[in-house]
Parts: C-alpha cells; structure tokens; sequence
C-alpha cells in the first residue's frame, strides 16, 4: 500500500471516529432534551399549583380586609397603670422588624409578635387603618383595630 492510501484510510478512520463522536453526541443532547422536557413538565405543574394557592390566598386576603373593614377586631392588652382613656387613639410604630402600639404620648403598650406583626403590617401598608381602646379598665385594655 502505497502512503496515499494509507493517509487516505487514516483520514477515513479519523472521519469516522469523528462521526461516531457526533453521533454519540447528538444521541446524548437528545436524553438530556428529554430530561429537560420532563423536568419543565414537573416544574409547569408546581407552577400551576402555585398559581391556584396564590388564588385562594388571595381570596382569603380580601376576605379578612372585608371583614376587618365591617368589624374590625377587638382584642385585649394588659394595662399597666397606663393613663389611657376610653376612645383613644392608639399609633402604630415599626420598630426593627417589630410592630409596636404606643400612645399619643409615645408609651410602648404592646408589642405584637412577628407573626401577627407581619399580618398587620400588610394590611396597614394598603388601607387606611385605627386602632382605638374601646374600654380602659385598670388591668386591661380592650383595642379594636379597623380598617377605614
């Protein structure tokens, strides 16, 4: 055999060696479409999920605002020799991440805990709001918070 046909059967070799890798390329990028299309499936799926739980919470949401702006909510504080009349208006103060009611004359008489702190937080920062005390006794006070 003379070196042309040899480099000529060495480039044939070499073409098919590429074509193979190619090959198996092509093969390869045609799994991992598949796993794709599966895992954007999966994640379509928790997406949908999420937009209906957004739906109802949503609808939960207006439910309470609804509420909060026919009824209000009346709960109870510890009085604690504040000089506090019925009828007052009490101010609504964040402090840090903390959400803090205190009287026109700047006393803290309740801190909310984080978790009702964040839902009154979010109802403060889209609605007018109140909070009043309703009846001032010597050991405790009873607030209602409403939304205007």
């Amino acid at each position: 055999m003379d070196d042309k046909a040899k480099n000529k059967n060495r480039f044939l070799i070499q073409k098919e060696e590429e074509l193979k890798k190619i090959e198996d390329m092509i093969a390869k990028t045609k799994i991992d479409i598949e796993e794709f299309k599966e895992l954007n499936k999966t994640y379509n799926d928790k997406l949908d999920k999420e937009k209906m739980r957004n739906v109802v919470l949503n609808v939960r949401y207006n439910a309470l605002v609804n509420k909060m702006k026919n009824e209000g909510a009346i709960f109870e504080i510890e009085n604690r020799d504040f000089e506090i009349k019925e009828w007052e208006n009490l101010h609504l103060n964040k402090e840090g991440r903390r959400y803090i009611l205190k009287t026109a004359y700047g006393d803290t008489i309740y801190k909310f805990d984080d978790v009702i702190g964040e839902c009154i937080g979010t109802l403060t920062s889209k609605n007018d709001f109140s909070f009043i005390v309703v009846r001032a006794e010597k050991h405790k006070l009873k607030v209602q918070f409403r939304i205007k």
